[in-house]
């Protein structure tokens, strides 16, 4: 996670949030590190919020467990599969909110990917261009947010309902 993603969640997360038709009951969290755990926490302060690592849920798999609302905040860009991945999580959900990259250069060499396991970029139609490979196009969001860090990184949010 990068400072500006934090403050996008920030900008964002809240809006959304209240245009929801509902309160949500049960909040899933994919992957979080304290930092975004903590700030969901606040956000849905009546909401059983659940941390859901690895160990828990194989996003390869599908999980039977359901969900008012998803969040994945920097772990799609993980994905070898993104079309299972998406799949399976807007299975288990009403709402799937999202944020990661379209172009950001982690690589050592200063190419787009890292050797930690980064497979993937995203992008969709003329609001988020094609910019690196592999890309994947997301499915038609409700939402989608882009924004540029100091770095001229391009990340985005979208929500999926």
């Amino acid at each position: 996670m990068i400072p500006e993603d934090m403050i996008m969640y920030q900008n964002y997360f809240p809006e959304w949030r209240r245009e929801l038709p509902y309160l949500p009951n049960v909040v899933g969290v994919l992957s979080p590190n304290s930092e975004q755990l903590d700030y969901i926490k606040e956000l849905f302060p009546y909401s059983k919020v659940t941390a859901i690592y690895f160990h828990n849920w194989d996003l390869n798999d599908y999980n039977r467990a359901k969900f008012d609302l998803l969040i994945a905040m920097n772990v799609f860009h993980y994905s070898n599969d993104p079309e299972t991945w998406f799949d399976n999580v807007l299975r288990s959900c009403r709402v799937f909110w999202m944020q990661d990259i379209n172009s950001r250069q982690r690589g050592k060499d200063g190419g787009e990917l890292c050797n930690d396991g980064d497979s993937v970029r995203y992008y969709y139609k003329d609001k988020l261009p094609e910019k690196g490979k592999p890309s994947f196009e997301l499915p038609d969001p409700s939402k989608l947010e882009v924004y540029n860090d100091y770095k001229g990184s391009i990340h985005f949010l979208a929500e999926f309902s």
